[in-house]
């Protein structure tokens, strides 16, 4: 018998100072997905969401890996 996996694609829209500015969409899977709107990668005067978020030259990474998670890790023993 063979079992089919589903993948829900949900996501969450990230907000700074009220305004959208990211989604973080769940692709099944344990897998997310981080991406910035391209009006915030493009505005030069964008507020900062994180020092972690900007290169060495103090520009915008906008380039991610997908995140996993492993969900054994996660359930208590």
């Amino acid at each position: 018998m063979s079992s089919l996996l589903s993948n829900n694609v949900s996501t969450l829209n990230v907000l700074l100072y009220g305004e959208p500015i990211a989604t973080i969409t769940h692709v099944g899977n344990d897998r997310t997905l981080f991406a910035f709107n391209e009006a915030y990668a493009n505005d030069e005067t964008r507020p900062v969401l994180s020092l972690g978020f900007k290169d060495s030259f103090g520009g915008l990474i906008t380039q991610f890996k997908p995140t996993q998670t492993n969900s054994n890790q996660l359930k208590p023993s």
